[in-house]
């Protein structure tokens, strides 16, 4: 067996292992390509409970996964927003008038 722990390499002063790298001279850069998120405010909450009571809307994420019980929440589609919008003028104007209160 050839070289300890603290000498890897038999005779050499360094107890650093022998590493190759290659480094370029020129640094590299390149352009850090961002997008812009779009972020749209909701207005009301759309919760759980109300998803059990009125239905799933189709196509929507967060009704799937309000009913699945998932503890994490997700966006809600336009259609189920005005869906929901529908259902809460109809039978919940108290929840809407908070919103507007809050605005």
């Amino acid at each position: 067996m050839e070289g300890l722990p603290g000498k890897p390499v038999p005779g050499r002063d360094s107890i650093e292992p022998p590493i190759k790298l290659w480094v370029p001279e020129e640094e590299i850069t390149r352009p850090i390509e961002t997008r812009k998120k779009e972020f749209s405010k909701r207005g009301f909450k759309i919760e759980r409970e109300h998803v059990r009571e009125h239905g799933l809307t189709l196509g929507c994420k967060g009704c799937l996964n309000a009913d699945s019980g998932n503890p994490v929440a997700k966006n809600r589609t336009a259609t189920c927003r005005e869906r929901f919008l529908k259902i809460y003028e109809e039978h919940k104007p108290e929840k809407l008038l908070k919103v507007t209160e809050k605005s």
